[in-house]
């Protein structure tokens, strides 16, 4: 039963030798194909070298996706979220009232030290203008 297929088979080979040797006769023909070989090889190195260039420029895309996602997560994590930021706000807003009513207090007791050396000058000429009276009176 494998027999006829075989020989089918043997027979399809007989004919493709056949029709190859026909067409290697002619020296034009050979001719031809070594040409055809010759672009092949070239073809498939211009190919290789063509997927080697693509491949390296994949790699280095990928690289640079890389770095940009790297680069993503940095910001994210030096970036303050919204709750963070309200609260350094009103710190800063606390501080800063702070600094407000401690400008004041410097100033009130800049005041206080103005009108107290000023209370002490006054207590000074009074002093001073008693003792005047007291000799204008003596010398009466």
């Amino acid at each position: 039963m494998a027999e006829p297929s075989r020989n089918m088979e043997v027979e399809k080979l007989i004919s493709y030798t056949d029709d190859l040797v026909t067409v290697l006769v002619e020296p034009r023909d050979l001719n031809n194909l070594s040409y055809c070989h010759q672009q092949k090889l070239s073809m498939s190195s211009t190919s290789h070298s063509h997927h080697q260039d693509v491949r390296s420029s994949l790699q280095d895309c990928e690289k640079k996706v890389d770095a940009c996602k790297q680069q993503i997560e940095e910001a994210r994590s030096e970036t303050v979220s919204d709750a963070e930021l309200d609260l350094l706000q009103r710190g800063l807003e606390e501080e800063l009232e702070k600094e407000r009513l401690l400008k004041e207090d410097t100033a009130i007791g800049e005041e206080f030290n103005d009108l107290e050396q000023q209370w002490i000058s006054v207590q000074g000429q009074k002093k001073t203008l008693q003792k005047i009276e007291k000799t204008k009176l003596r010398a009466q």
